[in-house]
């Protein structure tokens, strides 16, 4: 039986306190307060470091913009997921074996990297998260049909700016039309022929704004 996403539980003030205001003040208290030993050198990695590089920052800006995503992203999952079960636990694998994955990858593949530090990775762990929260909402509180293209059409649409950026317009251009493809339901599943786009038409006109509504802001 599909769990019924319509009725959203009323947050607690615990998940509130821990959200919005512990996390933020651990990250500003290693802003305000950084050590060399917390930032990671590829080239010459510690066991303090591979854990806190991941959450220290030395440049205000930096500092300030993966804040801002932080915020953004779970004020987002708080709308969509009302699983407080699973949110903790990922919330815990984020911030537990995540920094020490993202920072062995780094040393294992990139060791002639400069040093390495920020809560980017922990912030693209929650915007991973928020995809599958939106997806799971849409398909069993709305009822709709939604295959995985629809998660990968939101992320490649998300992915596509950056590479316009550090990597160039071509990349850009190939991204987005990827995401288009995922987006009009034509997933790699062998059967081309099949059009979940006509599916999309027949479904009710206020569900089909919703849909529109969320992946506008989301992307």
């Amino acid at each position: 039986m599909l769990k019924n996403y319509s009725s959203t539980k009323p947050r607690q003030k615990i998940d509130y306190l821990i959200f919005f205001t512990f996390i933020p003040l651990f990250l500003n208290f290693l802003f305000l307060f950084p050590q060399e030993c917390f930032i990671l050198q590829p080239s010459n990695p510690t066991l303090i470091s591979i854990y806190f590089s991941n959450f220290v920052h030395t440049e205000i800006f930096h500092f300030a913009g993966n804040l801002i995503y932080y915020f953004l992203f779970i004020f987002l999952i708080f709308k969509f997921e009302n699983n407080r079960k699973r949110l903790y636990v990922v919330t815990l694998t984020f911030v537990t074996i995540l920094p020490i994955l993202n920072s062995l990858l780094i040393v294992y593949t990139l060791p002639n990297l400069p040093p390495i530090l920020g809560f980017s990775a922990i912030d693209a762990g929650f915007l991973g998260y928020l995809l599958f929260s939106v997806y799971n909402y849409i398909k069993y509180s709305w009822k709709i049909s939604l295959n995985s293209s629809f998660l990968w059409s939101i992320f490649l649409f998300n992915i596509s700016f950056p590479a316009l950026y550090y990597i160039g317009s071509l990349p850009f251009i190939v991204i987005l039309a990827v995401s288009i493809f995922f987006f009009l339901g034509e997933a790699p599943n062998r059967d081309i022929i099949k059009k979940p786009l006509f599916k999309f038409f027949k479904i009710s006109k206020s569900s089909k704004e919703r849909i529109i509504k969320i992946y506008s802001f989301l992307a």
